[in-house]
């Protein structure tokens, strides 16, 4: 079983056979999200039968998913290459915490006529082979973190312009100011959605989470929910604003378990802080009596 979405991850990427279409695997590999190959261990072919052996030399076909990977000969103790094309990988649910899991099958084919005794010796009902796991690189999901009093909708539209969306069902409505025309204008998931990157803008923080650490928290389970969405034990953050600051302290809350944090990028976060802040702080610290006596050095001395 493969439990990984790579891409997308959306029906539209795949063939009714299961696996992804050609333009599909074609794009993930030149965009970088998918490798073109992939690498299956093949430990050893032998029988059950204790008082006979397979020749050293013998050819053993093998094959993933009916498609031939190529012949060993044996003892076999390889790392073979395959290409991802022939691989079938999970596919993502609208309204589901997990992917659905691909099924992939291994088979092997052996000579069986050219050996001596092959009546009493070697059959397909006592022949064995020990498979290792498929291993392939494929691009972690992006997860994307809005800012204070904003949220999913600031990354792009409710609606992905694209037929396709990488997102199941874009960014969504703007819940807090429905009326803001700005809202979803900047698109900043259209070029994912193009490149097949697979990404979720569907992270909310409530507004009322303004100090860091509670969102943090908050913040921590959905990271956790998304991943779980691509079967990922990896994602890419990136936060816009306050998104940032709550992107920063969730990362040693996600230290504990084994989800992994490649990369973390901010787009206009105050990670030193806001000189307006720091006045306000004084003034607030002044009772508000001293607000217009407060000169700029004064504010500069004190901050």
């Amino acid at each position: 079983m493969i439990n990984r979405v790579v891409g997308p991850g959306t029906p539209s990427e795949f063939a009714s056979n299961g696996f992804l279409t050609d333009a599909s695997w074609n794009s993930y590999v030149q965009n970088g999200v998918l490798s073109a190959k992939a690498s299956l261990i093949l430990f050893k072919v032998d029988t059950m039968r204790m008082e006979a052996s397979i020749p050293t030399g013998t050819a053993v076909g093998v094959y993933v998913n009916d498609n031939f990977v190529g012949t060993y000969p044996t003892p076999i103790n390889a790392c073979i290459e395959l290409s991802t094309k022939y691989l079938k990988f999970a596919q993502r649910v609208l309204n589901r915490s997990t992917p659905t899991p691909a099924e992939n099958r291994i088979a092997f084919t052996l000579d069986f006529q050219s050996f001596t005794n092959y009546n009493n010796y070697f059959n397909e009902n006592n022949t064995t082979a020990n498979f290792g796991n498929i291993s392939f690189q494929a691009m972690a999901p992006v997860i994307m973190v809005h800012g204070w009093n904003s949220g999913p909708w600031w990354w792009g539209p409710s609606q992905a312009k694209d037929p396709t969306p990488a997102d199941l069902d874009g960014c969504g409505p703007d819940l807090w100011t429905p009326n803001d025309q700005n809202n979803g204008r900047l698109d900043f998931i259209q070029p994912f959605i193009q490149a097949k990157i697979p990404f979720s803008c569907q992270v909310t923080i409530d507004p009322s989470s303004s100090n860091v650490d509670d969102g943090a928290v908050k913040l921590e389970a959905r990271i956790r929910q998304k991943a779980a969405e691509f079967g990922a034990k990896h994602v890419h953050l990136i936060g816009h604003s306050k998104g940032g600051l709550w992107v920063r302290a969730v990362l040693p809350l996600l230290q504990s378990d084994n989800l992994g944090v490649y990369s973390v990028t901010s787009i206009d976060t105050p990670h030193h802080g806001s000189s307006l802040a720091d006045l306000l702080v004084i003034a607030h610290q002044q009772a508000y009596l001293g607000l217009f006596n407060l000169t700029w050095l004064d504010f500069v001395s004190q901050s």
